[in-house]
């Protein structure tokens, strides 16, 4: 990705980041959002559970900072979320949609 970024108008070449990647690259999403600015127009959220398998996870319930994700996501004037979990293991889709959900209103997201 950061071939990409540094070999690509920043006007033209833009973003959807996954946060989940990010953080399963060993980056920090906060900080790689920062580095990319206005080249974010939505973010893709889930979050990572703890440990070794490092699971898809509703938003809020892993390991991911998503106060400062959402605090650097309001900073730089993305307006676009997508909530989306590959697999949902071994809670269904509409309660991880809802779990996630939630969590977003209550970190003030919605």
């Amino acid at each position: 990705m950061d071939i990409l970024w540094s070999n690509t108008d920043p006007a033209i070449v833009r973003s959807e980041l996954d946060v989940y990647w990010v953080q399963h690259a060993a980056k920090d999403p906060a900080q790689y959002m920062q580095r990319l600015g206005r080249r974010i127009v939505s973010l893709h959220l889930k979050d990572m559970s703890e440990g070794p398998d490092q699971r898809f996870a509703p938003v809020g319930t892993g390991i991911l900072d998503f106060p400062a994700i959402l605090k650097m996501a309001a900073t730089l004037g993305v307006q676009n979320y997508v909530v989306e979990q590959d697999s949902t293991y071994d809670v269904p889709p509409l309660d991880a949609l809802r779990i996630s959900f939630e969590n977003l209103r209550t970190l003030g997201a919605t």
